[in-house]
């Protein structure tokens, strides 16, 4: 008799956690809603066309940004896709990703161009209210880093980077930021400029 209880027990609980399992999945589309808000402090908008979801990684396509460039002008940036990994969502209703991967940006205008390839934020915190005042309120990365980067002027390569890296750290007691970067295999050549 009492095998049997536990056994039922154990079934209805098995039973319960199946069904409950959706509500646990991740919403894209709520990240994605709270990613905007957090950058909407900066007179940054953000919008998107799908944000689709496998376990904790979340692609989102067509995503593009409109960033105010002086009052009353914003310029619209096309990003594209990205992806985000290790995503989870945190206590309070906010989101935790390892990484983000950006697309390579190739843009050109008049006679210049830039170029900047393997774009990646790790440790990226998305507030669940971005409107509060503490610094848990704010969006956070860990770490930003890029492969090369290169400035070209009518045709030509005026300057160039093999990497960059910035990190940032949170101080003790939520007193403030540490932040470091590092640039490396500068070139520049400004004849041309």
């Amino acid at each position: 008799m009492m095998h049997t209880r536990k056994i039922r027990l154990m079934m209805a609980s098995a039973a319960l956690l199946t069904l409950t399992g959706p509500a646990f999945a991740l919403d894209g589309a709520d990240l994605m809603k709270k990613l905007d808000a957090a950058t909407n402090a900066n007179g940054t908008s953000l919008t998107y066309d799908k944000a689709e979801v496998d376990g904790d990684k979340v692609t989102v396509t067509g995503v593009k940004l409109k960033v105010a460039s002086q009052p009353g002008e914003a310029v619209d940036l096309k990003i594209g896709d990205l992806t985000f990994e290790g995503v989870e969502e945190t206590e309070g209703g906010g989101y935790y990703a390892e990484t983000v991967s950006f697309p390579d940006v190739n843009v050109s205008q008049d006679e210049g161009a830039i170029s900047v390839k393997d774009i990646l934020l790790s440790g990226l915190t998305i507030p669940a209210n971005a409107t509060g005042g503490t610094i848990n309120d704010i969006l956070l990365y860990e770490s930003a880093s890029t492969g090369p980067i290169a400035v070209s002027s009518k045709g030509k390569e005026v300057f160039s980077l093999e990497s960059t890296e910035a990190n940032l750290a949170r101080q003790e007691n939520d007193a403030g930021f540490d932040f470091d970067a590092t640039a490396s295999g500068i070139k520049a050549d400004l004849s041309s400029v």
